[in-house]
């Protein structure tokens, strides 16, 4: 439930922010196979119904804190804002490089490992952020070489982090903010 708010009060602030959606039931996953085989059929029931508990809270909570997603009337009325709808896909599409957006125009030509530059040098600085990078490849060779219990501990928040963090880099805006999921 506690996930499911604060997934809802993040997303009305920053739609860009939906695929961290995934870590719940990526580490209900992770969780659910961990499970000894014969506890496994009598888990499955409660954790569907706690990951739709979840959801249920995060779609009433993004309905409160993004009311101009809403056409209403009231707070019943869940019909999406044509208008609301029509500012995101402008802003995607701006984002996307697909339209010609002058704000969008620093960052073109910019080197695919730009992200990495000014999260380590400026986001970060020099030494946390080497030690951050570091980390995160030391929690690969975890990954890779440790049991099965460092599998499960490491597994979701590393692939969340290398995964968002790809996908930022080789978009067509690079900014610094846009990889706040990865600090």
């Amino acid at each position: 439930l506690l996930f499911g708010a604060a997934f809802g009060m993040a997303l009305a602030s920053k739609i860009s922010i939906a695929p961290l959606v995934l870590l719940l039931p990526g580490a209900a996953a992770i969780w659910f196979v961990s499970l000894p085989s014969e506890r496994r059929e009598q888990s499955i029931g409660p954790l569907l119904s706690k990951l739709a508990a979840a959801g249920v809270v995060a779609v009433l909570v993004f309905r409160i804190c993004q009311p101009y997603a809403f056409s209403g009337p009231g707070f019943f009325g869940v019909v999406p804002n044509p208008r609301w709808v029509q500012n995101m896909r402008e802003i995607a599409a701006q984002n996307s490089g697909d339209i010609d957006f002058p704000p969008q125009l620093q960052w073109a030509r910019r080197p695919l490992w730009f992200s990495l530059q000014n999260q380590v040098i400026y986001g970060l600085g020099i030494p946390l952020g080497i030690a951050a990078w570091l980390g995160f490849l030391g929690m690969g060779w975890r990954i890779l070489r440790g049991s099965a219990e460092e599998r499960r501990r490491y597994l979701l928040i590393w692939l969340f982090t290398g995964a968002y963090f790809a996908w930022q880099s080789i978009s067509v805006t690079r900014t610094m903010r846009y990889q706040m999921p990865t600090y």
